[in-house]
């Protein structure tokens, strides 16, 4: 795969140090931190191992006549099966959810074929067994929860870009805080890039107007694609939202087939993933909420934020606590990590159902997510989970619900296009800062506020207030253009 480096004792190594770095560290911890999408196998007289890297797409695996068959591509062990079956909860769950939950972590579409996602690990000690591991959990090389160990993680991945890649970036640019971030950090570092906008939202949104804004701020080639409807009445936007999300989606291959100096073979870099990592990701309002729905939305779903907070995670793995208000430690626990597997009550999911129970769809959710990743995590009593190793299991379950699904997806659009795309916030060195890390009460609060530390810091202003005023002098502009046009028709028979 496309190795980049190893980031360790805050130094970038390269591969020529690999026997070095494993006389102090295990491979775990090395390939936990290291940058780039790639896999590794290991093999000797016992066993064959195989680790994905946090940034990989991942693969595909099938037995056939006592042999395992690999491909990075699901379709190719199709045809190898010369047959496809699947099972109507799974299709009916894969054609209406959103595309980044659509995926089961563990089984392809076709339940035969296995799934070995982004940063797990898979052994076979026989040509009859395999077993998973999420290698993640036995790293050993941690970092302080701090704004500086934040920084340099970011600016040392792109450091790593910088070196590595050769082909100039076009950065996914949204105007939104993540991909600012990137932009900043891009100008910082003095990387060559230019920036690409998919605008679905309405005209002149506060997106396009941070995008125009910083491109001509720094002179950086930008190239904005309008795929909003002017046509749609509100009425038919919003019941069209479930469907564009799906299928009109960022770097669709309908959508990269445009001229310029925008083509195939080429070095795409996204902010996806960082509110996953964050931990605040879906339970924000999606890209189609606009104006006070928004705000609605951000104050509806901003107490259910408050449970990956340290505090929060704390009073529910409090036995004392728990007992003294009646509840069921087991019981609530599994309810809550069900939930988060079933994306209840946030904008990814259109399923919503309290009757669950007897949901056919629940059932087959928990067959093939919840009860195999229990058993990875080697989860076997939850009455003696504390609030770490509980932290550790929801950062489990978001990486595997969300974040895999997303570099699958780039996988494949790199493929069709010829193209590599790049998540810096889903490298390993930021995965282990981030699940090692709890969100305390301030930043679910603040939303991010080390990102928002360095907009400050790279560009130069407070992110929030120049949305604020980039809001304001588009009115004023649009206000003094209705009354100089009012002032042309009044005169006009003087002009």
């Amino acid at each position: 795969g496309n190795f980049h480096n190893i980031l360790l004792d805050n130094n970038l190594y390269s591969l020529s140090n690999l026997k070095s770095l494993l006389e102090k560290y295990s491979i775990e911890t090395i390939i936990t931190n290291s940058i780039g999408n790639f896999f590794l196998i290991i093999k000797n007289k016992k066993f064959v191992r195989i680790l994905n890297s946090f940034a990989f797409g991942g693969l595909y695996f099938i037995e056939k006549k006592d042999k395992f068959i690999f491909s990075t591509r699901e379709f190719d062990l199709i045809k190898e099966l010369k047959s496809f079956e699947i099972e109507n909860e799974q299709f009916n769950f894969y054609i209406n959810a959103h595309r980044q939950i659509s995926y089961l972590p563990f089984n392809g579409i076709d339940r035969r074929i296995k799934r070995l996602p982004s940063g797990m690990s898979v052994s076979f000690p026989n040509k009859k067994k395999f077993i998973y591991d999420f290698y993640f959990l036995k790293n050993t090389y941690l970092y302080k929860k701090n704004f500086e160990s934040y920084n340099l993680i970011l600016d040392k991945i792109l450091k790593s870009y910088k070196k590595n890649i050769k082909k100039r970036i076009t950065l996914l640019f949204s105007g939104g805080l993540d991909s600012t971030v990137l932009f900043g950090k891009s100008i910082e570092n003095k990387i060559k890039f230019q920036t690409l906008y998919f605008n679905r939202a309405m005209k002149l949104n506060i997106c396009e107007m941070m995008v125009n804004f910083l491109s001509d701020k720094y002179k950086i080639n930008s190239k904005i694609l309008n795929q909003r409807s002017e046509k749609l009445s509100k009425k038919n936007f919003l019941q069209s939202k479930k469907l564009i999300s799906h299928y009109n989606i960022i770097g669709s291959p309908k959508e990269l087939k445009y001229q310029d100096n925008y083509t195939n073979n080429m070095v795409y870099m996204s902010g996806q993933n960082a509110d996953t990592l964050y931990c605040v990701d879906t339970f924000a309002p999606n890209t189609y909420s606009i104006t006070f729905n928004r705000l609605f939305a951000i104050i509806k779903t901003i107490h259910l934020r408050f449970f990956y907070t340290n505090i929060f995670l704390r009073i529910m793995s409090n036995n004392l606590i728990l007992k003294i208000f009646g509840i069921n430690k087991k019981e609530f626990i599994k309810s809550k990590i069900k939930n988060l597997m079933f994306s209840e009550r946030e904008h990814v999911n259109w399923f919503y159902d309290p009757k669950k129970k007897n949901n056919k769809f629940y059932k087959h959710r928990q067959k093939y997510f919840y009860k195999p990743l229990i058993k990875i995590l080697k989860i076997k009593d939850f009455d003696k989970i504390d609030h770490i190793k509980l932290y550790k299991i929801i950062s489990s379950v978001k990486w595997f619900r969300f974040v895999i699904n997303a570099h699958l997806y780039f996988n494949e659009l790199g493929r069709f296009h010829r193209s590599n795309f790049i998540t810096p916030f889903s490298e390993g060195p930021l995965v282990n800062y981030f699940s090692n890390n709890h969100v305390d009460l301030k930043e679910t609060i603040l939303i991010k506020p080390f990102q928002k530390k360095i907009v400050k810091n790279t560009l130069g202003f407070n992110f929030l207030i120049k949305q604020i005023f980039l809001r304001l002098s588009v009115f004023y502009k649009k206000k003094y253009r209705l009354i100089l046009k009012e002032k042309l028709i009044q005169n006009y028979d003087n002009l």
